[in-house]
């Protein structure tokens, strides 16, 4: 009589052949086109899927490198989801429409950076010029990341009131009230002359670094920053040099090597 072939469980370890037949060795891993491989594959998917705070930081991560790819008309939820590793309807529940979700990780982004790059209570040996310099690198910075996220709301802004007030809420006001603080310390400390218009001055430094970068297209280095500071700032806020003769400011364009 013909003897049946062994058969082998896939949690048995293997053992000698005792009956002079060939034994398979066994495997751990099943086809993956065999149901119980498609229910285990979607359980671990499940257990590995971000949840709460850390999905939501996952999607916003998601939509800034999916707008620097592929601009404001070119993202989609979709892609955003398979950035994120997770599905749209988790998108959906919480951002009802693309604008919303751009928004949101703009403005999450500002709470995260505010929040990385106070000025407050500066140490004392910190000068209004090294503290106008340092926080044009943070500019730099965000806008570096954000800045694709920065036009589209942008242009919405300029459509819609609401969203209008939103960038002014939650974009300019904040960083114009940053600027605003450090020139009162350097008042208070005697390196800005009284009278000067602080609230004017304040718009120049933000403005001349997105208007680079947002609208000319061109990088900012280390130099330009200095140059803003050294050239347009510090002159504005002493008014004079000291032997009264405006400062010379060196010629050449921004970005220029």
């Amino acid at each position: 009589m013909r003897s049946k072939p062994a058969v082998v469980d896939v949690e048995t370890p293997l053992l000698p052949a005792s009956d002079g037949l060939t034994q398979s060795k066994p495997t751990d891993r099943l086809p993956e086109s065999c149901p119980a491989a498609i229910a285990m594959n979607a359980i671990a998917g499940l257990r590995s899927r971000k949840r709460g705070a850390a999905l939501e930081q996952a999607i916003r991560e998601a939509v800034f490198v999916e707008i620097t790819q592929q601009g404001y008309a070119g993202l989609t939820m979709d892609a955003v989801a398979a950035r994120a590793k997770t599905g749209k309807a988790s998108i959906y529940r919480r951002w009802p429409n693309k604008l919303d979700l751009v928004l949101d990780a703009l403005f999450a982004r500002l709470d995260e950076e505010s929040e990385r790059a106070t000025f407050d209570n500066l140490p004392e040996n910190v000068t209004t010029r090294a503290a106008l310099i340092a926080l044009g690198r943070r500019i730099v910075e965000f806008v570096s990341v954000a800045g694709e996220a920065m036009r589209a709301v942008s242009c919405e802004a300029n459509r819609d009131p609401k969203t209008a007030g939103a960038v002014k809420e939650r974009l300019h006001e904040p960083t114009h009230d940053a600027v605003v603080a450090l020139l009162e310390r350097g008042a208070r400390r005697g390196e800005v002359s009284a009278g000067v218009d602080l609230d004017l001055i304040a718009q120049v430094l933000p403005a001349m670094l997105t208007h680079q970068m947002l609208l000319v297209g061109r990088a900012v280095t280390d130099a330009d920053i200095e140059r803003i500071v050294d050239g347009i700032l510090l002159p504005l806020l002493a008014n004079t040099t000291p032997s009264g003769r405006p400062k010379p400011v060196a010629a050449g364009r921004l970005g220029a090597p």
